[in-house]
């Protein structure tokens, strides 16, 4: 269905808060182009993330030097949110695709931003 190196991660139940838990759904993940591709195929969400940032991220993690990495894609209205987990001593992933709603200063601020720089370079 994807592009090159495709893998499913299955469904898992993470620890939100202690006490509290949450599933987070069945994500597949491919490389197309400059880009790594991860979907949320039940709940038709796709995100898009550069080779170059996805790396970086992954290696923050990877290094301990962050426990969770979020990425935001603004063209598709989507957000990608890793973090590490640690149960029993096995160290684990959990990979989930949220919807991302743009707030009204979100809104505000990148309107103000466009109009500035095509003022400034017209």
């Amino acid at each position: 269905m994807g592009g090159q190196n495709e893998t499913v991660m299955p469904a898992k139940t993470v620890e939100t808060t202690p006490g509290a838990t949450k599933t987070v759904g069945k994500v597949r993940y491919h490389i197309n182009g400059a880009e790594v591709h991860f979907h949320d195929d039940d709940s038709g969400i796709k995100i898009s993330v550069p080779v170059a940032d996805w790396f970086a991220g992954w290696q923050d993690l990877e290094s301990g030097k962050v426990q969770e990495w979020t990425h935001a894609d603004l063209p598709n209205r989507a957000c990608l949110c890793v973090n590490l987990l640690v149960t029993e001593g096995k160290l684990d992933v959990a990979l989930s695709i949220n919807m991302l709603v743009p707030s009204n200063d979100f809104t505000a601020l990148a309107d103000f931003t466009t109009a500035g720089a095509s003022k400034q370079h017209p």
